[in-house]
């Protein structure tokens, strides 16, 4: 069995623009936002029978309905933004992204993967994702298995434990460019108040219904599932060093992973270099991974836009410079 590849990042440095470029291969089964949409619970720790499998695969996650039913959803959601769920849909994990990405009738696949599954017998979570990227690749007429998740640094060394011998792509961009992108994402911004709220609530208000005594801050109620505030999540001030710091940090634990792996099984590479050249790095990256020639890498040489490479503004502000800076220095960047 060929083993997986996976894009790791922060999120907000190019790796939706990363898999619409390698999606253009058409032998690449691109399973985009896979991993991120399945969380929490992407990693559990005990084996699971088939039916436990389909639950993971299949259960919607409350923070991504919220986003949903407050119609804040990421345009990345595709299914939440098409026409073939009802307003009252609660979308299950793989209908999201993944398999509107992958198929003109997402319904109906995901339909036929469900009794594939059921009947498995109890097994870790790796080999389960393996058979169904397995069931995937042989429906679809792929050979070679990439997954693009969003923010999925934080997952590296989960993935790293998972398939010791896949092959990891860091894609990652300058952190003052990064923390602007993230400060009008939907996701990110959710993110970055539940951090702030954190000493407070000490838990993500969507894993569990706990809730401290006593009164809240509106502020902590406009984050919680239950009393959800979109206005409040989308336009409330929020310093971009926030979500330099963010960044930070995501940058700093997927660094330290990604040196824990060979070097053989790593791949850097800068988003600025991508833009600048994208078919020579293109070209290179798919040498690396040993993906066929052929027109496509022209076709998807034309997707990246240059024109929205950098954002110097965000640069100038030294609190966001300051919360970069150990990301920055990690990565290389001057």
């Amino acid at each position: 069995m060929m083993q997986p590849v996976f894009i790791l990042s922060t999120g907000r440095c190019g790796s939706t623009m990363l898999s619409e470029m390698l999606a253009e291969c058409k032998q690449v089964l691109m399973l985009s936002e896979f991993l991120v949409s399945l969380s929490p619970g992407a990693f559990p720790r005990r084996p699971l029978d088939g039916r436990e499998f389909w639950k993971l695969l299949s259960t919607p996650r409350l923070k991504y309905s919220t986003l949903i039913e407050n119609n804040i959803a990421p345009k990345e959601m595709l299914y939440a933004h098409s026409l073939h769920r009802s307003a009252q849909d609660r979308v299950p994990p793989l209908l999201l992204v993944t398999l509107p990405f992958l198929s003109e009738s997402p319904r109906e696949l995901l339909d036929w993967l469900e009794p594939q599954i059921h009947d498995r017998p109890e097994m870790p979570v790796a080999r389960h994702y393996a058979a169904l990227f397995e069931l995937l690749k042989a429906k679809l007429g792929r050979d070679f298995v990439i997954e693009r998740s969003g923010g999925s640094l934080r997952f590296a060394a989960k993935l790293y434990r998972m398939f010791p011998e896949a092959t990891f792509v860091h894609l990652f961009r300058n952190g003052p460019d990064c923390a602007q992108s993230m400060s009008r994402h939907p996701s990110f911004r959710l993110a970055a108040l539940i951090e702030r709220a954190r000493p407070t609530l000490l838990v993500d208000p969507f894993h569990t219904d706990r809730r401290p005594e006593g009164p809240l801050a509106p502020g902590i109620k406009a984050i919680l599932p239950e009393s959800f505030d979109s206005d409040y999540v989308m336009n409330t001030k929020i310093d971009l060093a926030e979500f330099g710091r963010l960044w930070s940090v995501l940058v700093a634990h997927g660094v330290a992973t990604l040196r824990r792996i060979p070097e053989r099984q790593v791949i850097s590479l800068r988003y600025e270099d991508l833009v600048a050249d994208p078919e020579g790095m293109l070209g290179a990256l798919a040498q690396r991974l040993g993906l066929p020639d052929g027109d496509w890498l022209q076709r998807a040489a034309a997707k990246p836009d240059r024109s929205r490479s950098s954002h110097p503004a965000a640069a100038e502000s030294a609190g966001l410079r300051a919360a970069c800076l150990v990301g920055m220095r990690l990565l290389g960047y001057h």
